[in-house]
């Protein structure tokens, strides 16, 4: 199964001091496997890069193949599937 992601124009304007991580996972699975499995990989990320990441409240979103998954903005991590990535990108993009 193929994931499409929402088409159309991503202006994004992140700040100088400002980091976006993407982890996406997919395949033949459920999504619950693959918000796992990019949040894992998130949580990873956050220990490896952390003189970078600083202490950014919110670092990251996980895509995960699948549908209805809706993220939680006050996280620090939002999971996410292809029609919510929307909402999850927001608070990056303003």
């Amino acid at each position: 199964m193929a994931a499409s992601f929402p088409a159309g124009p991503l202006n994004a304007s992140l700040g100088p001091n400002q980091w976006l991580v993407i982890e996406v996972k997919g395949g033949k699975h459920d999504v619950a496997r693959y918000a796992v499995a990019a949040l894992q990989d998130l949580l990873a990320y956050r220990r490896s890069f952390e003189p970078g990441l600083g202490q950014a409240a919110r670092y990251g979103v996980g895509v995960a193949s699948g549908r209805e998954l809706q993220p939680d903005l006050d996280a620090e991590v939002a999971l996410c599937t292809p029609d919510t990535l929307a909402t999850a990108l927001a608070p990056f993009i303003g």
